[in-house]
């Protein structure tokens, strides 16, 4: 597909610095990375390749046409017989852009995961050729930022124009849509510019795990699928030089950095508990040697600790189940590297029969098949946001990608993440406006939003699943696999692209669906149900972990004003969708959902609206935990106090690694659109005793209206509150320090769905009695 223009396309927030500096003419890489020489030359859209080779002849510049990529880009492929003549080269009059030809492995493929640059793909195309790309570093080296910052780099990027802004960022568990950030992102959507935002990864904690940005309603939302297959590194074991164990580092395709041959013992501590392996001093010596040693209760970093103290050169982990090696933690330095259970095994019984074995770490790579591969990551989030909208809206290839990386940190790297999936969605979308022809000004970012989640492909478990007819909850792949090119073939309009259907107490149970016929024919329009598997996370007041979801064939009922209808070119036709809740499903916040099929006759097209609604009442959630929280502790020796008459004396003293300061902790089990801490003079909890909102620790809110849910029993994050100013703000603002003397602290939750100003809408906890006691 040939690209007359250049797509605006606004890439990942980096904490690292970049490869290429995006925006020069020439694309400096290490010649380690790159052919020697070989450059790829992008001409202006109003030159031919001929011209191109003809004007840099005659500016003097040798070289060997390595082949034209007219057919799929504006640009051609050459070895200059000299570097020195590059420099010329890019003074050539209508040479935009010139980038090296980059190394690759055989048979792995990606580039930069949008466009390409700076890598050539043997026998294909680049993602999005006609693509340039803006880069605004938002985030620091630390992983920290700001909303102001990320609002200020999305400033910088509407300013310069670009036409797809990718947020590969976001926050767990804040599954709000009107975040500050999400209000600028809803705005810049209604403004034209198409915003792609990865998905959260917190796949395993559990139902209502999206975050924020990717819970604003006008965004696209990507969750991530496994790839076909990854590439990684191997070791030899010296007793049959053929095997070839694949390992992972702290990155899947980073090489070891011994190369051997090397010793290696088995490290147990423990002959009969193996899962205790490494988790003390040993008691003999693993000098000079690769200790191998089992994963499993407790961290990698006090089993590396242990084997280094005991003289070990480097530690080899292994896996407790069959998954595959997972990686080390960036932050660890000491040689380390993890193989699967599956080789660990082999390892051990070589070592039992010859103690001498030694491993090697030759430079050669494999390649694995993906056994889930096309299926939704284990670790991309299920939805769906607190306000009961599905996210996200469809998923892209984000489980070990092969893609480009800082030159300091390896040039490349295999990489998992939603994040990957974002990048990877922000191309396909760069190529659905180069087949259109729609650019910002001509594309309506909501109606995009809505085709990408129609046009995507429903995911179906694996084969093997006793459920393998079954498509996979739309709370984990909201509409399917992106398919552009099914997006780009489309001719019709369907609102609403999501049948959002509640829960039991705000059921929306009768939707209207409309389509247009956009195409030249006239069509038949014929409807039908898929449903999708129930899940069920609320188990003993609280939201559990994905390990223990009920996984149930209980399906909503599906009923059609009309099977089909027969549309004209230009026409809107309406159909009523009467659905009815799962009876057999328990009213305890189990999800059901599923999909209204829509065929169409005259492109011989299926077209997937993803339904999702929640079997009992919201309202009646305990939004507060009271599974032995709330509770007031002090800052530096965890004194905790939770019983209402106990009291909790405080000098609010800070300093010499004292902290005498009360700190609140509660748990929520989903988010509210209230939270606030007000202090009231002790037992009088009227108008009268009312003193003002604490005033918390700088970075904590108090009268939060976006509060989060928790991520699981005692993971706080956002719900631990410090007071250690000892003030107050009240009813009209003013910042009061409050005098020694005896307070209660009043904490207080919105329901779901409630009315902030009705009491029974609203969950409180009185705290321990608060003495304030300076010196």
């Amino acid at each position: 597909m040939k690209s007359s223009y250049r797509i605006l396309v606004y890439l990942l927030i980096l904490c690292f610095a970049v490869s290429y500096v995006y925006g020069a003419r020439i694309f400096e890489v290490s010649d380690v990375d790159t052919l020697n020489n070989s450059y790829i030359i992008q001409y202006e859209s109003t030159l031919t390749s001929k011209i191109t080779l003809d004007r840099i002849k005659n500016a003097g510049i040798k070289y060997t046409l390595r082949q034209d990529l007219e057919n799929i880009m504006n640009g051609i492929s050459v070895k200059l017989e000299n570097h020195e003549d590059l420099h010329k080269c890019a003074e050539v009059s209508g040479i935009i852009n010139i980038w090296p030809v980059r190394k690759m492995h055989p048979r792995l493929f990606t580039a930069d995961n949008i466009t390409g640059l700076g890598t050539f793909r043997q026998n294909s195309g680049f993602d999005a050729p006609g693509a340039t790309l803006g880069i605004y570093r938002v985030i620091d080296c630390s992983s920290s930022t700001t909303d102001d910052l990320i609002i200020k780099g999305l400033e910088k990027a509407t300013a310069d124009g670009m036409d797809v802004i990718n947020m590969s960022l976001g926050g767990n568990f804040q599954a709000w849509g009107d975040t500050p950030l999400g209000i600028v992102l809803n705005d810049l959507a209604l403004k034209g510019f198409v915003i792609v935002v990865s998905g959260s990864n917190a796949g395993d904690n559990g139902l209502f795990a999206a975050g924020n940005p990717d819970s604003t309603p006008n965004v696209i939302t990507v969750g991530h699928v496994d790839n076909f297959q990854f590439f990684s590194f191997v070791l030899k074991p010296s007793n049959d030089p053929k095997k070839l164990i694949p390992y992972a580092t702290t990155r899947i395709s980073l090489r070891f950095p011994f190369t051997g041959p090397h010793p290696i013992v088995i490290a147990n501590t423990t002959e009969n508990e193996p899962e205790f392996d490494g988790c003390d001093p040993y008691n003999k010596s693993l000098n000079g040697k690769i200790a191998l040693i089992r994963r499993g209760d407790c961290d990698v970093r006090s089993k590396i600790e242990n084997a280094a103290d005991a003289g070990a050169t480097a530690v080899m982990f292994y896996n407790t189940d069959d998954s595959l090696p997972g990686t080390i933690p960036s932050s660890i330095h000491f040689p380390s590297l993890s193989i699967s259970k599956v080789d660990a095994e082999y390892l051990k019984k070589q070592i039992r029969r010859n103690s001498s074995l030694t491993v090697s770490f030759p430079e050669k790579v494999i390649v694995i098949p993906l056994e889930d591969a096309g299926k939704p990551s284990r670790s991309s989030s299920w939805g769906p946001t607190f306000d009961m909208d599905i996210k996200p809206e469809v998923m892209a290839p984000g489980g070990r990608i092969f893609s480009t990386y800082p030159r300091n940190l390896g040039s490349y790297a295999t990489i998992s993440g939603t994040s990957m999936a974002a990048a990877y969605a922000s191309g396909s979308i760069a190529l659905y406006m180069q087949a259109t022809g729609l650019r910002r000004g001509t594309i309506d970012p909501i109606k995009l939003r809505e085709l990408l989640t129609y046009t995507a492909n429903p995911i179906y478990p694996d084969s093997k699943d006793e459920n393998a007819k079954i498509p996979i909850s739309v709370d984990k792949q909201g509409g399917g696999l992106i398919d552009i090119v099914g997006a780009i073939k489309a001719k019709a309009l369907i609102k609403p692209s999501k049948l959002l259907l509640n829960d039991s107490a705000h059921f929306n149970g009768t939707q209207t669906i409309r389509i247009k016929n956009t195409g030249k024919k006239t069509t038949q329009f014929t409807f039908s149900h898929i449903p999708s598997v129930s899940v069920r996370g609320w188990f003993e007041n609280q939201w559990v972990d994905t390990s223990s979801f009920v996984i149930e064939k209980r399906f909503a009922g599906v009923k059609f004003s009309n099977n089909s209808v027969i549309v004209r070119p230009g026409v809107t036709a309406k159909v009523k969708v009467i659905f009815t809740q799962p009876k057999n499903l328990p009213n305890d916040f189990g999800i059901y959902s599923g999909y209204v099929t829509i065929s169409d006759s005259a492109q011989h097209q299926t077209y997937s609206l993803p339904y999702l609604g929640l079997k009992g009442d919201l309202h009646s959630l305990p939004i507060l935990s009271n599974d032995s929280y709330p509770f007031i502790e002090r800052a530096d020796d965890r004194e905790r106090f939770d019983r209402e008459d106990q009291i909790a004396r405080f000098t609010l003293f800070k300093g010499n690694k004292r902290e005498d300061v009360p700190v609140f902790l509660y748990l929520l089990n989903f988010g509210s659109r209230l939270v606030k801490l007000e202090l009231y003079h002790r037992g009088d909890f009227t108008q009268t005793g009312y003193l003002g909102l604490l005033e918390l620790d700088p970075d904590f809110i108090n009268l939060d209206t976006t509060a989060p849910r928790n991520g699981g029993t005692g993971d706080f994050r956002d719900t631990f509150k410090i007071w250690s100013s000892g003030a107050v703000s009240d009813i009209n603002g003013n910042v009061i320090v409050v005098p020694n003397g005896q307070y209660q602290a009043l904490l207080s939750v919105l329901r779901p769905f409630g009315d902030p100003n009705k009491q029974e809408d609203i969950m409180t906890w009185r705290s321990p009695i608060i003495e304030i006691a300076r010196r």
